[in-house]
């Protein structure tokens, strides 16, 4: 089962029965999810959307209650009519990847839509990725444009993925208009959350002079940060581009990575 899209609890709105909402949440957080059912299962038949999604969180995971995938979707169903943005997010997800759930693309993009549109990353995200490739199941044609539009609307709210899918369209002018100084730009946000791939970009525009002058030392710098998260590729381009170098820059170099590393990316 993925639950990807499942979020943290969260504090519901004001009304008439947040007080009790609450109640639930502070059970749930100290991890009384038993007693926080017990609390939500009545709001939840009231009709209130964040006490449907949570309690359909709880038996999705089964805690707290006996899983049951299949009331999970009703509550997360109802919540997301109710406007529970979250809620709509999870069910776009849970209708085209949950195990137990009957698959519906086309519901599954509804919801994607109007999540996204009331702005959840993920749900943005993954809009993006249906138009960029084609999602014909979906009812979804290839669309670069809106693939760029929903990528930047991610990226801004600072989706590391989505950062670099955009970078990658501004690199190659797909979608957008191609300019190598806002791909710098949107790879440098992703590789400092963590993005090897974007990591990878980086070093490769720092070592060609695409969208900013040649550096040599940011150039291995990117380089030695990816292979050390795992990009085999790095490695050996990192010992080609020490040729280039002087045993100074290099060693300048290394202590570039190791501050960005330290710094948890903070200082590159």
């Amino acid at each position: 089962m993925s639950i990807g899209f499942i979020l943290p609890l969260i504090l519901c709105n004001a009304g008439a029965i947040a007080d009790d909402f609450q109640k639930g949440l502070g059970l749930a957080q100290s991890g009384n999810y038993k007693a926080a059912a017990e609390i939500w299962s009545p709001l939840a038949e009231q009709g209130d959307a964040c006490a449907q999604f949570e309690l359909g969180v709880l038996y999705l995971l089964g805690k707290g209650v006996e899983k049951d995938v299949s009331k999970a979707s009703r509550l997360h169903m109802q919540s997301a009519k109710n406007g529970k943005v979250k809620a709509q997010a999870q069910l776009g997800h849970m209708l085209e990847d949950e195990e137990g759930v009957l698959v519906d693309h086309k519901s599954s993009l509804k919801w994607y839509l109007l999540a996204a549109e009331g702005g959840h990353i993920n749900a943005q995200y993954e809009l993006a990725n249906k138009y960029a490739r084609g999602a014909a199941g979906y009812g979804v044609l290839k669309d670069v444009r809106k693939a760029a539009d929903w990528y930047t609307l991610a990226a801004v709210q600072g989706d590391m993925d989505a950062q670099f899918e955009l970078g990658v369209m501004y690199a190659e002018g797909v979608g957008v208009m191609e300019d190598d100084i806002t791909a710098l730009k949107w790879f440098t946000l992703s590789a400092k959350q963590g993005d090897v791939y974007a990591q990878v970009r980086l070093a490769k525009m720092y070592l060609s002079g695409d969208g900013v002058l040649v550096d040599y030392l940011r150039a291995y710098m990117w380089r030695n940060i990816a292979a050390y998260n795992g990009d085999e590729s790095s490695q050996a381009a990192k010992l080609s581009l020490a040729k280039k170098m002087t045993n100074r820059q290099i060693v300048d170099a290394q202590a570039l990575a190791s501050r960005c590393l330290g710094s948890g990316y903070g200082d590159c």
